[in-house]
């Protein structure tokens, strides 16, 4: 859920980004990340399914 809230080309239309503003800013979209926010449910969705066993 990180990289989605951070992203700093979510909702940018134009394929072309300059690098200095853009990584501006995501830093300060990562500064602004609460972790406290994430609940238990989205971090279960982003791991994915379980693994199968082996054998």
């Amino acid at each position: 859920m990180a990289a989605k809230r951070t992203d700093p080309l979510r909702f940018q239309r134009s394929p072309d980004a300059p690098f200095e503003p853009t990584l501006h800013r995501m830093l300060a979209s990562a500064q602004r990340f609460d972790p406290a926010a994430v609940r238990p449910d989205q971090v279960a969705r982003a791991a994915g399914p379980p693994e199968e066993p082996a054998g």
